[in-house]
């Protein structure tokens, strides 16, 4: 029994040419979406560490009330501003990884 060639032949340089363009093209896309997924995970960390380092209370952040002093409406503000930007960075990246 003997074994045919399974190999790919080209009946043309043209074929050849055509085929080692789609694969650099490949190679190229395949570069570029890692690429972009690495910015997008590191989007992602710095929106987690900046709304980590948002935590701490700023010295504007407080206001008198009548038994001492609270957090004011600004503080909340940038605690959800903060947050709604780690959320949206988390989705892109998901929605990156997932092809969409």
């Amino acid at each position: 029994m003997t074994h045919s060639d399974s190999g790919v032949r080209f009946s043309t340089p043209e074929q050849k040419r055509s085929l080692d363009q789609r694969q650099a093209e490949h190679q190229a896309q395949s570069t570029r979406r890692e690429a972009e997924l690495e910015q997008l995970k590191s989007a992602f960390r710095q929106a987690e560490a900046a709304r980590d380092a948002g935590r701490e209370p700023h010295d504007g952040d407080f206001s008198g009330a009548r038994y001492g002093t609270r957090l004011n409406d600004e503080y909340w503000e940038r605690q959800k501003t903060l947050e709604a930007a780690v959320q949206d960075a988390r989705k892109r990246l998901d929605d990156a990884q997932q092809g969409r």
